[in-house]
């Protein structure tokens, strides 16, 4: 097999690997002062990158007074403990790895509540990359001295590891789903055997209070 050949197929696998990943770009319209939260279930050790923006379009008419639009962005963990909050520009990235899985949430406001009149909802633009979506692999080809087909060997161990780190995540997800299924089917049942205890008792008590009063009025 050639050489030109081998990096076909690495192409071609790499490229079916990477057509199966959630790539999310979307728009929303934000207002000043307003907070928006974007929530993402993340496997362990999951690189994320997020681009945002709001277009130069929207800051057309924009009173800053000298001072700099920018974006609040904060990011919490599955526990609720924020490990990332700082101000960028109005256009930036930012990029972490989850140290646990579970749901990481991103969320945005604007440092100013006074650029626009009328409170203005401004157009913003997300996307979203996650684990191997995510790498610079032409900083790591000029960083490691990769060529071609080695880079391409490197994206698809990274894919490979991706979709590993899913299906043991989404295993996870299910064993957690299974065990919650199975403990409220358990105290349905015990729910059930309690009511079912307190019926028989009141219809025995019933029975008996209804002898002793037959009891009473035939004396």
């Amino acid at each position: 097999m050639s050489r030109v050949t081998a990096v076909m197929m690495m192409v071609v696998v790499v490229v079916v690997l990477v057509a199966s990943v959630q790539v999310h770009a979307v728009y929303t319209f934000i207002g000043e002062g307003e907070t928006k939260c974007f929530s993402e279930d993340l496997p362990n050790n999951t690189l994320l990158l997020a681009k945002y923006e709001i277009p130069a379009q929207e800051l057309a008419g924009a009173n800053t007074s000298g001072k700099p639009l920018g974006i609040h962005v904060t990011a919490t963990g599955p526990t609720g403990v924020m490990f990332l909050d700082q101000v960028t520009d109005h256009r930036a990235r930012i990029a972490f790895k989850s140290e646990s899985s579970g749901e990481h949430t991103i969320c945005f406001n604007t440092n100013s509540s006074s650029w626009f009149p009328n409170k203005k909802k401004i157009r913003f633009n997300f996307d979203i990359r996650l684990g191997e979506m995510a790498e610079n692999y032409s900083e790591v080809a000029k960083r490691e001295h990769l060529d071609s087909l080695a880079l391409a060997i490197r994206r698809l161990e990274d894919r490979v590891k991706d979709v590993r780190d899913e299906q043991l995540h989404y295993r996870e997800r299910e064993e957690e789903m299974r065990d919650l299924v199975r403990d409220i089917n358990s105290r349905v049942l015990w729910l059930s055997i309690t009511q079912g205890v307190i019926v028989v008792s009141a219809a025995v008590y019933q029975l008996f209070y209804m002898a002793k009063l037959l009891k009473s009025k035939g004396a």
